[in-house]
């Protein structure tokens, strides 16, 4: 049997300002989106973003995305991929995590995704999902609090708090730290503490840092994830663990600074040494 997790109908001002504590399904959350005025949603989103190029995820079947066992990944224009997707056909396109804030897309498309949390939290992602019965790897967000917003179609969300459930996790250093190794979607869930969340269009689903997630979309599907930093990581100091990968990412992300400065001191050391 699945857990529900708490409703809620309107954003007071505890949801407004404080970061996330738990997740929240807000019915129709996102239905104060310019999107959803227009007539057919998706036919206006294929128009404006025909020719914007975005590196597609491509997969062999639809089992390995519960995996996220990536095939390759694709630069191809959208008329393309949504083809692809459309056609549904081997090898599976599927847009996954695209960060709308990082392409030159036309403000006539992104001003129809600002919502009412945007005014009380500053955007850092704005991502894609589009999909015909896609899935995604079970696994967490480390220090950001999300919120997953249903434009077109149905999606179905499993959850589980960090500490419900034991779950083996790929390596430190295997770049998916923060994914399962088994395939969500294969696991026995008798035994397990899981959360269920079904989306319909308009909802929105908020996700705080450190709960586990996978994703089932129902036919074709399309969602939009807004990202926003958070205003204390306080509770990261009660589980090491996730500080490490925490401090890890943040490296990793910026590696190529620290790499910079490395061989900058090396050439300064060098130059006092031989002075």
């Amino acid at each position: 049997m699945y857990y529900s997790v708490d409703l809620i109908y309107d954003i007071s001002d505890n949801y407004k300002y404080n970061d996330f504590d738990k997740p929240y399904l807000f019915k129709g959350g996102c239905l104060d989106m310019e999107i959803f005025k227009k007539r057919n949603k998706l036919k206006f989103i294929k128009k404006k973003l025909k020719n914007v190029k975005f590196d597609v995820e491509l997969y062999e079947n639809k089992r390995n995305m519960g995996e996220t066992k990536v095939k390759k990944t694709k630069n191809s224009r959208f008329s393309k991929i949504y083809r692809r997707i459309i056609q549904d056909t081997p090898p599976y396109n599927y847009l996954a995590e695209v960060d709308l804030l990082e392409y030159d897309i036309n403000d006539c498309l992104m001003d129809k995704f600002h919502m009412k949390m945007d005014n009380y939290k500053e955007e850092e992602g704005n991502l894609l999902f589009f999909g015909k019965n896609a899935r995604s790897g079970c696994h967490y967000h480390s220090h950001e609090d999300y919120i997953l917003n249903q434009v077109v179609g149905k999606k179905i969300v499993y959850m589980f708090d960090y500490y419900d459930n034991k779950v083996e996790m790929h390596g430190l250093f295997s770049g998916r730290a923060n994914f399962t190794k088994d395939n969500f979607f294969d696991m026995d869930l008798s035994n397990m503490k899981v959360y269920k969340v079904e989306l319909e269009e308009g909802d929105s689903l908020f996700i705080p840092p450190w709960w586990y997630h996978a994703v089932e979309g129902v036919g074709l599907n399309l969602s939009i994830t807004k990202v926003y930093p958070r205003n204390n990581y306080n509770y990261l100091f009660d589980k090491p663990y996730m500080l490490l990968l925490v401090i890890l990412s943040i490296i990793t992300d910026n590696m190529e600074y620290l790499l910079l400065y490395i061989l900058l001191i090396l050439a300064i050391m060098i130059l006092i040494y031989f002075k």
